[in-house]
């Protein structure tokens, strides 16, 4: 991945794409599907989705390019790994503008597969500010500067795919995916009418480890050990994929990234490790050691440097804990779908100090619980089928 200033960066049309990403890609078939996805999603140019501005092909036609719009600024991923826990206010402009992302993914039939704070690029500020930290707005109006500054772009697009109308059954559900409310402090029920749970079989089982769903780890199994063993004698049909192995899940695997997601941010503990496992590993005396080592080494004090703040899940908000649980749900078909959280009171808040620009986008009518889909032009060629014959 390379940045480049554009040759065309002093014309009047080309917006304030100045400065551009250049992503070398292959021509398999999930870099196929990454270009065909892009330029159908570009057109439409939701602020929170990275848009591909052009692609080609290198001098001697082997490798290919795509230029992608530039997100300034580190990762989700980065500032945790670095910093702890974020403030509750800044957690939940990036919050809501995550949801508003994927919602509009959902919206067009589009799972990405592989949403995680390494994915999400956070741009607005420094982070050397103390009002990144800070659980409510100050008199001073500081951290509501920084909510309506910040804004994340939500990339990598290399694992996702574009669903048909087949896909997500339409004979049963019409491309529709029906409202359910959203009760505080209760899980929704009834929730198999979605469209976004439909479970689509023999899918690749992409994506990071820590923050896949339960039904994506749980259902794999080796492509051709499951066709051979289920009929010795019929011709088999899978999905068109890279990997031996496959498994069964639907859209709302997504919304258990984006619950992992916000959870490493609100608490600054990975999903995949145990609270007071992890919050004894910090205090630790060698790792006491190495830190006050490395201050002395920098020349830095003490009384400058912030305390990183780790939380844990029972310490957390109500409105907080209820996105995180319903959206974590290890059962898929009572886990909340991402277009549903929008309906959540700490996402659905009309405050517009911490959309982070969101509210643009906010009245499509695909991102919307109850909204048919809108299947993307890329779709029919996104997922193939291919005859798989046992000998």
């Amino acid at each position: 991945m390379w940045m480049a200033k554009r040759r065309d960066a002093n014309s009047s049309n080309n917006g304030s794409d100045t400065h551009v990403a250049i992503k070398v890609v292959g021509s398999d078939i999930y870099s196929q599907r990454e270009v065909g996805i892009l330029q159908a999603l570009s057109s439409k140019q939701h602020p929170n989705i990275e848009r591909l501005l052009q692609e080609f092909s290198g001098d001697d036609g082997k490798e290919h390019f795509i230029v992608l719009s530039l997100a300034r600024g580190p990762t989700l991923q980065y500032i945790l790994n670095k910093e702890g826990a974020l403030g509750l206010k800044i957690a939940q402009c990036i919050s809501k503008q995550l949801i508003s992302a994927v919602s509009f993914l959902h919206g067009h039939a589009v799972i990405h597969r592989d949403i995680s704070p390494a994915n999400v690029v956070v741009s607005g500020g420094m982070l050397q500010d103390d009002m990144w930290w800070s659980d409510e707005f100050d008199s001073d109006g500081k951290v509501l500067a920084l909510t309506r500054k910040c804004k994340i772009t939500l990339i990598d697009f290399g694992f996702a795919i574009a669903l048909t109308p087949e896909d997500i059954n339409e004979s049963k559900q019409q491309g529709v995916e029906k409202p359910v409310p959203q009760p505080r402090g209760r899980l929704p029920r009834n929730l198999d009418d979605s469209s976004s749970r439909q479970v689509l079989r023999d899918l690749s089982p992409l994506g990071t480890r820590t923050y896949a769903a339960p039904e994506v780890l749980s259902g794999i199994r080796n492509v051709i050990k499951h066709h051979l063993d289920s009929s010795s004698h019929r011709r088999q049909k899978r999905r068109n994929s890279n990997s031996e192995c496959t498994s069964d899940y639907g859209m709302v695997a997504d919304a258990y990234s984006v619950g992992s997601t916000i959870s490493h941010m609100v608490t600054g503990i990975p999903p995949n490790q145990d609270a007071d496992e992890f919050l004894a590993s910090k205090n630790h005396p060698l790792k006491k050691f190495a830190r006050k080592m490395k201050r002395r080494l920098s020349g830095g004090s003490k009384k400058n440097q912030r305390t990183k703040v780790y939380r844990h899940r029972s310490e957390l908000p109500a409105d907080v804990s209820e996105v995180i649980a319903s959206l974590t749900h290890f059962d898929s078909r009572r886990r909340c779908t991402v277009r549903n959280a929008r309906n959540l009171p700490w996402i659905e808040d009309d405050d517009d100090d911490v959309t982070g620009g969101e509210s643009s986008v906010a009245a499509l009518p695909c991102m919307k619980s109850g909204s048919p889909i809108t299947y993307l032009g890329c779709s029919s060629t996104s997922i193939s089928s291919v005859d798989v014959c046992d000998e």
